[in-house]
């Protein structure tokens, strides 16, 4: 990515999931600490994954996002994890 404001875009929606599955540092520690379990734990990733985008159709239901925003929040993860060579079913 070369603009700036898509890079903090799409950091802030990675956040998202990062806050999500509960890592704690900077976003470059939660980055690394994503990557390090997404390499050991590829089911587990995927189960929270999964739980991730559950927890965000409720807030779709109950009108506090738009499907559009879900859609973004996935984008972000997944290019974080195309980026690292992590592959998911």
């Amino acid at each position: 990515m070369k603009a700036k404001e898509s890079k903090r875009k799409y950091s802030h929606r990675l956040d998202k999931f990062l806050t999500f599955k509960e890592f704690q540092g900077s976003i470059e520690e939660r980055c690394l600490k994503l990557y390090d379990f997404s390499k050991n734990n590829f089911e587990l990733l995927q189960l929270y994954l999964v739980r991730f985008i559950n927890s965000q159709k409720e807030r779709i239901d109950n009108r506090e996002i738009s499907e559009g925003t879900l859609h973004n929040y996935i984008k972000a993860i997944k290019l974080f994890l195309t980026m690292n060579d992590i592959v998911i079913n």
